[in-house]
C-alpha cells in the first residue's frame, strides 16, 4: 500500500498509523517522530468530532509547510481510525487524497478479512 502511495502521488516519506500515531508500514524508521505527532492530531480531531452535534465522521486532511508538504489524510476502517502521512512539493488535491483514503480503507479491510 505504501509503495502505491507513494507511487500514485509522487510522495515520499509516506507511512500508515493508527490514530494514536503508531506506525505500522511505510517510512517510520527515521522518522518516528512525525508519526506520533501525527497521532496528537488525529487524537485532537477525534476529541473535536465527538464535541460535534450529529454524526461527523474522522475524515481529514491537514497540510503543513511551504514546500515540501507535510500532508496527513485521516480516515476510518472497520470503525477504527488511521493516518497516512507523506511529504511531497505540493498538496494532494482533495480528490486526490480521497483516492489514497478509499484505497487504505480497501486495504485495511483486506488484510482484516485474510487475518480475521
Amino acid at each position: 500500500m505504501v509503495e502505491w502511495i507513494a507511487e500514485a502521488t509522487g510522495a515520499t516519506d509516506v507511512f500508515l498509523a493508527d490514530a494514536a500515531g503508531l506506525p505500522f508500514a511505510g517510512a517510520i524508521r527515521d522518522t518516528e517522530a512525525r508519526p506520533a505527532a501525527s497521532g496528537l492530531i488525529a487524537s485532537a480531531i477525534g476529541s473535536l468530532v465527538a464535541a460535534l452535534p450529529g454524526a461527523p465522521s474522522q475524515r481529514f486532511e491537514l497540510c503543513v509547510g511551504d514546500g515540501p508538504f507535510f500532508q496527513l489524510i485521516g480516515f476510518q476502517a472497520r470503525s477504527a481510525a488511521y493516518i497516512v502521512g507523506l511529504m511531497r512539493p505540493f498538496p494532494l488535491m482533495p480528490r486526490e487524497a480521497h483516492a489514497v483514503r478509499i484505497a487504505c480503507r480497501h486495504a485495511l479491510d483486506a488484510a482484516v478479512g485474510v487475518v480475521g
